[in-house]
């Protein structure tokens, strides 16, 4: 079954916080991927699950309808066939915070997600093309997003 999800459109600060987002995690120092590229369509993919959390009322890897994050991915982005579609090996998830700044440095210091941001595991030291997107939940808080995968191309 193929699912479309939702885009609206998003306010400029919005697009503003999630292109710093990238350049500070794709820039840092601790950053242990090589090559690492800001991606179109990885920005599309990360977007649209924050934009789709927004609209749906939810906070997780999994929509309400059971869209999960590795098929979210795949409607933007070529990711490789042993990735499990109903999976999840892309996608770093943060509620609330103000500033990109913020959302980095908390994702940094959570044991679950330190690997997956920094690329500080051969799983993830692979995945050089990365995306985040951010929209704002019904109740007023930020929804981030970060996703990595394999460059294909």
């Amino acid at each position: 079954m193929t699912q479309k999800l939702f885009l609206p459109s998003v306010h400029q600060d919005g697009v503003r916080e999630a292109q710093i987002m990238a350049e500070l995690i794709a820039a840092a120092p601790w950053q242990k991927r090589k090559n690492v590229v800001i991606h179109p369509d990885l920005m599309l993919a990360a977007q649209a699950k924050a934009n789709d959390m927004a609209e749906k009322d939810y906070f997780g890897h999994v929509s309400p309808d059971g869209f999960t994050a590795n098929e979210n991915v795949r409607v933007f982005y070529a990711l490789p066939s042993h990735y499990v579609l109903k999976g999840n090996n892309v996608e770093s998830l943060s509620i609330g915070g103000s500033t990109p700044e913020q959302i980095v440095s908390s994702l940094y210091d959570s044991p679950r997600h330190h690997d997956h941001l920094t690329g500080d595991h051969s799983f993830y030291a692979g995945q050089t093309a990365i995306g985040t997107g951010v929209s704002k939940a019904k109740d007023g808080r930020k929804l981030w997003v970060f996703v990595s995968a394999p460059s294909n191309g």
